[in-house]
């Protein structure tokens, strides 16, 4: 059985984790200008912003191109939706970057 001074050291180890986890993951309850403060939290929202474009471009680029199989209307459908997608990336990569600024 664990006598009362273990169950107080486990309490004390418990209590120095959770503040380290504090420390190191931040509070649950942020505000939303006080979300990406964190270490490494912008670098991976960098990360994803640029695979959020790459996949916006793709997707519109891909979809051009199906459109210009169908329609027999190569390259100029695939010119136009891979523009589209370039400046809906554009607009999400300076819509986050407003938001990580505030």
């Amino acid at each position: 059985m664990i006598d009362d001074k273990e169950k107080e050291i486990i309490k004390e180890r418990l209590k120095k984790m959770s503040e380290k986890e504090m420390l190191v993951f931040g509070k649950k309850e942020q505000k939303k200008s006080e979300k990406y403060t964190r270490p490494f939290s912008s670098f991976i929202r960098y990360t994803h912003l640029g695979l959020e474009f790459l996949f916006i471009f793709m997707v519109f680029f891909f979809f051009g191109r199906y459109l210009d199989t169908k329609l027999n209307s190569a390259p100029w459908l695939m010119f136009l939706f891979l523009m589209i997608g370039f400046a809906v990336g554009l607009y999400r990569i300076i819509k986050v970057a407003k938001e990580l600024s505030e």
